[in-house]
C-alpha cells in the first residue's frame, strides 16, 4: 500500500511541477480563457562563411602573400575566438603530426614554412600577426546582425610565405590547407 501511494504521490508531484505556469479556463456558458507560457531558447551561435582559396601564385624572389576577407557572425553581443589549425598536402592534420607550426607540401613531401595574420576588421593593419597554430584568439568581434555580413565581409586573414623559404626549396607545387575554427566566448 505504501508503494502505491509512493507512486501515487510522484505523478502527481511530476504533473503538478509541469503544469504550474498554465491556467485552464473555467467552465462556462458564453467563453472561457486560459493561458500557457511560451518558450525558446536560442543558443550562442557563431559562422564563418566567406571563404575562398588563396593562390599566392609562382615564386620569383620575393615573398609571397595572399588574403581572403570572411565573414564571422556572433549572435547577440558576445565575443568570439577564432583558431587556426592546418593540414598538409596528404590532408592530414598537421597538429596531429607533430607538426607545429604552418607548412605547405610537395607530392613528393618536401616542405615550406608559411605563417598567418588575422584582423577581425576590415579596415587597417593586421592586429594579430605570426598567429601561433592551435592558439586561439579571443575578444574578436563579429557581425551580430545578418549570419552572412550582407553577402560581404568584416574579417581577414592572411597566408605569408618568407623568400627564404622558397629559395632552397625543391621545384613543386605546394599545397596546405588551413582550418579556421570561431567559438562564442
Amino acid at each position: 500500500m505504501k508503494k502505491i501511494a509512493l507512486a501515487i504521490g510522484t505523478t502527481f508531484a511530476l504533473f503538478s511541477l509541469s503544469s504550474l505556469a498554465t491556467n485552464d479556463g473555467s467552465l462556462a456558458t458564453g467563453s472561457s480563457t486560459g493561458d500557457l507560457d511560451i518558450t525558446v531558447e536560442i543558443p550562442d551561435l557563431v559562422q564563418i562563411s566567406g571563404l575562398n582559396n588563396i593562390d599566392l601564385g609562382t615564386f620569383s624572389g620575393s615573398d609571397l602573400s595572399g588574403e581572403d576577407q570572411v565573414c564571422v557572425y556572433r549572435n547577440g553581443s558576445g565575443d568570439y575566438e577564432i583558431t587556426f589549425t592546418a593540414g598538409s598536402n596528404n590532408g592530414a592534420a598537421d597538429a596531429a603530426s607533430g607538426v607545429t607550426g604552418y607548412e605547405l607540401e610537395s607530392s613528393a613531401g618536401d616542405t615550406i614554412a608559411y605563417t598567418v595574420d588575422f584582423e577581425d576588421s576590415l579596415a587597417g593593419a593586421y592586429a594579430d600577426t605570426d598567429v601561433g597554430i592551435n592558439s586561439a584568439l579571443a575578444g574578436q568581434n563579429g557581425d551580430d546582425a545578418d549570419a552572412t555580413c550582407g553577402s560581404g565581409s568584416n574579417a581577414k586573414v592572411r597566408v605569408n610565405v618568407a623568400a627564404s623559404e622558397m629559395e632552397s626549396s625543391p621545384a613543386g607545387d605546394y599545397v596546405g590547407t588551413l582550418y579556421m575554427t570561431v567559438s562564442p566566448e
